[in-house]
C-alpha cells in the first residue's frame, strides 16, 4: 500500500510525463497561436466595416428625415416671408424679407433663424471581440441644446412657438 505522498509523487511524475509527450507532438506554434490572432484581427476589420455602414444608413436616414421635415414645414409656413432650407441633418428656419430697394434678404443666422437638427440616437455597446462600438437605435430632434424624441415634441415646444412667431412669422 502507497502513502499519500507516495500516491502524489506518482500521479505529480505521471502529469509531468503527460505535458512532455504533448509538447513533442508536432504543433503549429508553441506559446502564442498567431493564426488565432490573424482572424481576429480579420473579425475585427469586418466589425468596422459592418459599423461604418450602419453609420452610413443611418445618416441617411437623418438626412431623408430632415428633408420630410422641410417640405412639412414648407407647406404650413408663408412662402413669401419664410424660406425653409436642408442641409443634411439641419433645418433652417430664415425669415425673408423685401429691403428698400427691392431685393429679397434672408436671415441665415441668429435673430429671424430657427436651426432644428436630426440626430442619430446611439450608445456604445461591447462587440464578440471586446471593442466598443457605436450601436444605432433612432432619431432625435434638437433645438437650442434641448433634444426631443419626436419633431411634434419639438414644434409644440413654448420656445420654439414663441421665436417663430415673433422673429419668423
Amino acid at each position: 500500500m502507497l502513502t499519500e505522498n507516495q500516491q502524489q509523487t506518482i500521479q505529480f511524475i505521471t502529469e509531468t510525463f503527460e505535458k512532455l509527450n504533448k509538447a513533442s507532438e508536432p504543433k503549429k506554434f508553441n506559446l502564442v497561436n498567431t493564426d488565432l490572432l490573424l482572424e481576429t484581427n480579420k473579425r475585427i476589420k469586418a466589425l468596422d466595416k459592418e459599423e461604418e455602414e450602419e453609420l452610413k444608413i443611418w445618416d441617411n436616414l437623418a438626412y431623408d428625415e430632415a428633408s420630410r421635415i422641410t417640405e412639412l414645414l414648407r407647406q404650413d409656413l408663408p412662402t413669401d416671408k419664410v424660406v425653409v432650407l436642408n442641409s443634411k441633418d439641419k433645418i433652417k428656419i430664415c425669415k425673408q424679407e423685401v429691403q428698400d430697394d427691392g431685393t429679397m434678404y434672408l436671415h441665415s443666422v441668429g435673430l429671424g433663424c430657427l436651426d432644428i437638427r436630426v440626430l442619430i440616437k446611439w450608445n456604445y455597446e461591447m462587440d464578440e471581440c471586446n471593442t466598443r462600438r457605436k450601436k444605432c437605435f433612432g432619431l432625435k430632434y434638437d433645438f437650442e441644446g434641448t433634444t426631443y424624441q419626436t419633431i411634434e415634441d419639438l414644434v409644440s415646444y413654448r420656445r420654439f412657438l414663441d421665436r417663430l412667431r415673433t422673429e419668423i412669422l
